[in-house]
């Protein structure tokens, strides 16, 4: 009887100390899931795959995009440096972030530890800082996100190919070259829509921060089998061949 009250004990505080890890790691994420949902997404801009790169080559799928990439690189977000308008009206974001870990680094270029800056069309920036910061040049009054009123949780988002907009502090799963800035430690972002937010223990992604069901060591088994695929194709011809040469087959091939 006593071997029993014992056995009922120990599997009641197993439980209770499950239950209050699943209740805190509820807590973290619907923090940011709130976070996110108390913004209201004003202006949605960028590229998608029917423009500007895509006229060259599609590139906005795995294979290529780890062709052209020279590091996928887990970072923290810790300074946005600059942002600005294109001529052509899009927005752009200058980045200091931290190498967390490091999946693939085809010039050993990077350690872990390292802050790099990086260039990126992502980004979400609130109304009302575009208009202080833009309001007031050419370009933002030709897009015309800098001629009507924002409310205080209104933002703008900007991305590239749908994918999640980048923000200080937080962490992600990045891919990015060497190759396409002569700056050496200006790295570019080149994931289009594969570009991952790890927060909490969950993976997001996508312009409108969808949950992903598996979790960051599946993301990087996959990761790893698509490093082992990479032919190199684009280290031996430069960055700007590369993408003629994929085009030129994907013409061929259509």
């Amino acid at each position: 009887m006593m071997k029993k009250i014992i056995a009922f004990l120990m599997m009641t505080v197993i439980l209770s100390s499950l239950m209050s890890c699943a209740k805190q790691v509820n807590i973290e994420m619907t923090e940011r899931d709130k976070e996110i949902s108390e913004r209201i997404i004003a202006e949605k801009i960028g590229v998608t795959s029917n423009d500007l790169m895509s006229v060259i080559a599609d590139v906005n799928n795995i294979e290529a995009i780890t062709e052209i990439s020279t590091q996928i690189v887990v970072c923290r977000v810790n300074k946005l440096q600059k942002a600005f308008v294109t001529e052509i009206g899009l927005l752009r974001f200058i980045y200091g972030v931290i190498i967390e870990e490091i999946y693939m680094d085809v010039n050993n270029m990077l350690k872990v530890g390292d802050t790099i800056t990086i260039s990126t069309a992502k980004g979400i920036i609130k109304g009302n800082d575009f208009k202080e910061l833009f309001g007031n040049s050419e370009r933002a009054q030709k897009i015309g996100y800098a001629n009507r009123e924002y409310e205080d949780n209104e933002y703008i988002a900007s991305s590239s190919y749908k994918g999640i907009p980048v923000e200080v502090n937080k962490t992600y799963i990045m891919y990015l070259t060497d190759m396409y800035f002569e700056n050496e430690n200006l790295y570019a972002e080149t994931g289009r829509q594969f570009i991952y937010e790890y927060t909490n223990g969950v993976l997001y992604q996508g312009l409108d921060y969808q949950k992903m069901d598996i979790d960051i060591e599946q993301l990087k088994n996959q990761i790893t089998t698509d490093i082992k695929n990479r032919t190199g194709r684009v280290d031996e011809i430069g960055y700007d061949n590369y993408l003629e040469e994929l085009g030129e087959i994907q013409r061929r091939t259509q």
